[in-house]
């Protein structure tokens, strides 16, 4: 039937065009997957949706051999600055009007997802973000404070 191979094609195309998007920061439309049965992309965008690593490395761990078999294993691991940078972001929204943020909050909040996380390695993420370009920011290590741009603080991948 042409039809139902037309929709498999598709469900293949964008079986690698989410995580695709997902690798550049763009969170795929909703019901996307629902419409082509890829549901084990859902937990992993509602990883970077929210900024949830737990739910990321879960969502890795139990599909691995699915986005191995799907080619896009590498994708999938190259989505990851993507939550730790929601999780900044998340911290820069409840506190808008302040461009100065305290490592010492940043690790708080990572902590949640990744106990005993030193200041050090909270530093290398964010300095990891802000070479990568997900992020316009300046840390400043002997003051335990990372400065952020003054706009387009996360800016949006190309």
């Amino acid at each position: 039937d042409v039809c139902s191979s037309d929709l498999e094609n598709r469900r293949l195309i964008f079986a690698f065009f989410v995580p695709l998007q997902l690798c550049f920061g763009c969170i795929p439309k909703d019901g996307l997957t629902k419409k082509y049965s890829l549901h084990v992309y859902d937990d992993l965008i509602e990883s970077v949706k929210n900024g949830d690593l737990s739910l990321y490395e879960k969502t890795l761990d139990e599909n691995q051999l699915t986005f191995i078999r799907l080619g896009v294993w590498e994708l999938v691991v190259h989505i990851r600055p993507y939550v730790e940078r929601r999780i900044i972001e998340m911290i820069q929204n409840r506190h808008p009007d302040k461009n100065i943020i305290d490592i010492e909050l940043i690790r708080l909040s990572f902590s949640y997802f990744v106990p005993n996380i030193t200041i050090d390695e909270v530093e290398f993420i964010c300095s990891k973000l802000i070479s990568k370009g997900l992020m316009k920011a300046c840390i400043f290590h002997y003051r335990k404070k990372m400065v952020l741009a003054n706009n387009n603080i996360f800016p949006r991948s190309e």
